[in-house]
């Protein structure tokens, strides 16, 4: 297997000499480095964009930020040491947990929401069942049997006690 180092991207490498093998592994290593790197980027721009909004938004201090990085660092490329990258990554963790307990406890206090309104609702369910099984026996008893009609005065009456 080769191993992933800083030369594998060296443009002095003569790929035309190696081996099938050979250049599919170093292919499946710069791959897999790739792979890494872009995981690195993606919790990077995280932990920035969380410091970003975190911070304050007053333009002097970002000016005097931006000078102070320029000064200590100039053009060079700034390179994160492993004990920096432990750092952003264990912050970013640490803001990540805090999410998802956010989020769970949301989460728990909406079902709880959603099961009072689904107890309110089947209670509600079964009152208007009830009604249409009384009015249903009402309207069996206050038929006339011999002229299919209803007797008015039993409807009112029955109508009127259900609305107070």
């Amino acid at each position: 297997m080769v191993e992933i180092t800083a030369d594998m991207y060296s443009p002095d490498i003569d790929y035309n000499k190696m081996e099938v093998d050979e250049l599919v592994q170093r292919l499946e290593a710069m791959e897999k480095n790739n792979e890494q790197i872009k995981r690195e980027n993606q919790l990077f721009e995280s932990y920035i964009i969380r410091k970003r909004k975190d911070e304050s938004t007053n333009p002097e201090e970002k000016a005097s930020r931006l000078k102070d990085i320029r000064r200590r660092y100039g053009d060079k490329p700034m390179i994160l040491n492993p004990e920096r990258k432990y750092d952003i990554a264990s912050l970013e963790l640490t803001a990540l947990k805090a999410n998802i307990d956010e989020g769970r406890t949301k989460s728990e206090t909406l079902l709880e929401r959603l099961k009072a309104i689904l107890e309110g609702t089947d209670i509600s369910i079964a009152d208007i069942r009830k009604e249409a099984f009384d009015f249903g026996r009402f309207l069996s008893s206050a038929e006339n049997g011999r002229l299919g009609k209803y007797d008015a005065e039993k409807l009112s009456k029955y109508m009127y006690d259900k609305l107070l």
